[in-house]
């Protein structure tokens, strides 16, 4: 099958009129593809949102470890889940999760910085946290970011089947999705130390 055209222009230049053959390929039609799904997803990747995760206590138990003053710690997991109606994963930035707890009253944050990397669709990430016994809530800090503009760019192409080049991929931020400088957000989750159950959650 034929992927060229040619459509016929009458111009007018100095006087005289001038035909001009304009060539339609494909790749024009795919630089226009791109082009426009690059404007649809600067829209979405700056677009705010809201928390793009769900925490929630999924157990407790006696750490066998005592803090200073002699009182015993406990060891609480936490479930960072992303929900299935999001179609894209979310990436963190390494060890920038912060926990802060509640105890009698007053916020301390922890030294513990746990690490998640990425929570993709339906997935849930375990982390292992030590806490004041005594704590009743607690505070989850951390700093966010979706797939680079480029990196979603050519997943949609590849999905196209479009091949991209090594170096395109390189120059996307490869290996890391969100990029080699993302555009990292900010969020608090605050979380009752109690057990939830998996019904319970969203």
């Amino acid at each position: 099958m034929p992927t060229d055209s040619a459509i016929t222009l009458r111009l007018h230049t100095g006087g005289h009129w001038r035909e001009a053959n304009v060539m339609q390929r494909n790749n024009k039609a795919i630089l226009g593809l791109a082009v426009v799904m690059l404007g649809g997803l600067f829209v979405l990747v700056t677009w705010p949102g809201s928390v793009p995760v769900n925490v929630r206590v999924t157990s407790r138990q006696p750490a066998e470890i005592l803090d200073d003053a002699g009182a015993e710690m406990t060891l609480v997991t936490l479930g960072i889940s992303r929900s299935g109606y999001h179609e894209s994963s979310v990436y963190f930035e390494p060890h920038s999760i912060r926990v802060s707890v509640n105890v009698g009253g007053r916020w301390l944050e922890l030294s513990d910085s746990p690490s998640v990397g990425a929570v993709g669709p339906s997935e849930t990430k375990e982390v292992d946290v030590l806490m004041p016994s005594a704590a009743t809530l607690c505070r989850i800090h951390l700093l966010y970011a979706g797939a680079s503009i480029p990196w979603r760019a050519g997943a949609e192409l590849a999905r196209l089947g479009i091949k991209l080049p090594p170096k395109y991929w390189a120059w996307a931020g490869w290996p890391r999705a969100e990029g080699a400088h993302p555009r990292w957000r900010g969020a608090e989750i605050e979380v009752p130390l109690r057990v939830a159950s998996a019904s319970g959650s969203r």
